[in-house]
């Protein structure tokens, strides 16, 4: 669903999938509301996080050298998408 341009969407969207799982954990909605990630309403990938991610796993020895974003995330067709659908 993209909803860059229409939040409203997104927040319809969240309360759903909120409603979902506290009927599927039989937990209540406050609890699962809580511990929700984070997820980017058009699934973009950040490669912030990535990079935050790599120094960590740099710094405590789980990876030899530092991961560089730009090699491994390729977001043309990511973007190419985004251009399609803000054409309708």
């Amino acid at each position: 669903m993209h909803t860059r341009n229409n939040p409203s969407i997104w927040v319809l969207s969240t309360v759903f999938y909120i409603e979902i799982l506290a009927q599927q954990t039989s937990l209540p909605k406050e609890s699962v509301a809580k511990n929700l990630n984070y997820i980017d309403p058009n699934a973009k990938f950040w490669t912030d996080d990535l990079k935050t991610w790599s120094d960590w796993y740099l710094k405590n020895g789980l990876i030899q050298k530092p991961i560089d974003e730009n090699k491994v995330v390729d977001s043309k067709l990511y973007n190419e998408a985004l251009k399609l659908i803000d054409k309708k």
